[in-house]
This record gives structure tokens, sequence and C-alpha cells, in this order.
């Protein structure tokens, strides 16, 4: 019989959780400092880095930052995020891993999609969106279709 707490059996989602927002509506969190967001990224990139060494996961494996919901409408707020999370992806790809986002669909996933033809912008190499929409379900929402 296998054992059930077996890390061969299961697979992980390496899932970094640091500064947040200055705009979040979280308390006792540290946010990010807009004047310092590109050093404040590529540090946390830096930190993640090490962590997912010690775990064992080499280059080439994805590292998600977690950017909780934040309000979006204050301008200076969001260009502090994409600068840190640009920030962030170029210091992961620097050290050979994969960049990835976890945020709201409609905050930082917005605004990191309002980038999308900026090639000047250091885009993540994938997104994953949280959709609260008030119904509490367990899964994904079926694909889109165009």
């Amino acid at each position: 019989m296998s054992n059930p707490h077996s890390c061969r059996e299961r697979q992980f989602i390496p899932i970094w959780v640091g500064p947040q927002a200055s705009c979040t509506q979280l308390t006792g969190t540290t946010v990010i400092d807009p004047a310092d967001a590109a050093a404040e990224g590529t540090a946390e990139a830096a930190g993640a880095v090490a962590a997912a060494q010690e775990f064992g996961y080499g280059k080439g494996t994805p590292i998600y930052y977690d950017i909780e919901s934040y309000n979006n409408s204050i301008t200076s707020c969001s260009q502090a995020v994409l600068t840190f999370l640009g920030a962030w992806t170029a210091g992961l790809h620097a050290a050979g891993y994969l960049s990835g986002v976890y945020s709201s669909a409609s905050t930082g996933i917005a605004d990191l999609v309002s980038q999308y033809s900026n090639s000047g912008y250091q885009s993540p190499d994938d997104m994953w969106a949280a959709d609260w929409n008030g119904n509490p379900v367990v899964g994904n929402p079926p694909p889109a279709r165009r």
C-alpha cells in the first residue's frame, strides 16, 4: 500500500505570498512601496527562488505570486503593482524559473491583461485568476468559447 502523504503521488504549485498592493482592503499586511516597487519585486523573486530550491524545485519551475484583490481604480496603485510584478517576473526569469501570478480576475489579472500588447513590459508566463462571483463552488469554470 502506498503512503497517502507521499510527495511523489501529489503535485504542488509553488505560490509566494509577500507584499500586497498599497490600496488593498486587507489589514495587517505588508504593502508594496510604490517608490520601491521594482526593487521589492526583484527581492521577492530572489526569496521565492531560494525557497523553491530548498524544496527541490529546479529551473523551469513556475512560481506564482499571490497578489490579492485591490482597488485598481487608483492608477498609482495599479502602476506600482505592475512594476512590482514585472520585476518579479524578470527576477524569476534571470534565475531560470517561470513566472506566474495568482490574482483576482477583476484587479490584478485585468491590470496584467492591459499590458498584453506592451512589448516593453515583462509579462508573467502564466496567470491564475480568482473569479469571485458570490457563488461558492469547488472546481474550474467551463472554458471560454470564442
